[in-house]
């Protein structure tokens, strides 16, 4: 069940254009406003508070799930809700126009274009690279999301875009500062959730790239951060698909289509994260078929 629902949702996703109502993010937004409008998140939020407003809709869900059991209809809802956590069809057509920008040489658009998909070349930034910053909105858009639904089905994935959309709310309309005592009470306890949300996750999206890349480069760097408490997600995630990436520098000058500097290194990551996605649907196969998982 879990596996259809994976490879039904990936190819309805990959083959038709979302509308709104058909979007995680439409769905997460009208919650938070609601929530604001209630005064049940501020700026003043605890961690008592974000743990409700995340976890209620993820029990509700867990519940539902459960009372539909394995049978057609909970394929159905599976799909379903899948289909409308996974991706974003606003950052993959912004990540097409950066590469008709590259494919043309323009350096001015391609800096736009990267800009709109979040990447503000900040050297404090954990994914200096605008590469690296492809991997992480692979992750949050897809790996994470998927490892959220093989883990809890369903309310795995709402539980990672609502908490990833709250978190990213929060974020926006409390930047961060360089003095930490200007830190917001709430901003604070959401980068703190969403750290041990992601923990597990990042670990294992970052372990397929071992898989999938160059095992050797990457294996210490992954060791190196898999008990490291103060690391964030993003930086494993960045640091480990970069040892992973197993196309050398020399390799490009002999390829044509990725010989732009521009284009190089995002194409490289960008199918590095592809193929982790297949490592993925690999491993709930054979979860599958080994009986670990419906």
């Amino acid at each position: 069940m879990t596996l259809l629902s994976l490879l039904f949702a990936l190819l309805i996703e990959r083959v038709t254009t979302k509308t709104a109502q058909w979007r995680a993010g439409h769905y997460v937004e009208l919650y938070v406003d609601k929530l604001i409008s209630k005064q049940w998140l501020d700026d003043q939020a605890d961690l008592f508070n974000l743990l409700i407003v995340i976890g209620l809709p993820f029990l509700i869900f867990l519940w539902f799930g459960n009372w539909l059991g394995d049978g057609f209809l909970a394929l159905i809802f599976n799909t379903l809700v899948l289909f409308i956590c996974l991706g974003c069809p606003r950052l993959r057509s912004t990540y097409k126009c950066y590469l008709q920008a590259a494919d043309r040489g323009d350096t001015e658009a391609c800096e736009l274009h990267a800009q709109l998909l979040g990447h503000n070349n900040d050297e404090s930034d954990q994914c200096n690279s605008f590469a690296q910053h492809l991997v992480w909105l692979n992750y949050t858009h897809y790996a994470a999301i998927i490892i959220g639904f093989i883990f809890f089905g369903a309310a795995g994935a709402v539980l990672y875009v609502l908490s990833y959309g709250i978190v990213e709310r929060i974020r926006a309309e409390n930047p961060a500062t360089s003095e930490p005592k200007q830190e917001s009470r709430a901003l604070a306890n959401a980068n703190h959730l969403m750290w041990f949300i992601d923990y597990v996750p990042v670990r294992f999206t970052s372990l397929g790239f071992l898989l999938v890349g160059h095992f050797g480069r990457a294996l210490p760097v992954w060791l190196h951060y898999l008990f490291d408490l103060s690391a964030s997600a993003k930086k494993v995630l960045c640091k480990v698909s970069s040892a992973a990436e197993d196309i050398d520098a020399e390799d490009l000058e002999g390829d044509l289509d990725i010989s732009n500097k521009h284009l190089s290194e995002p194409k490289i990551l960008v199918k590095l994260a592809k193929r982790n996605i297949i490592f993925l649907m690999v491993v709930v196969s054979l979860l599958t078929v080994t009986g670990a998982i419906s």
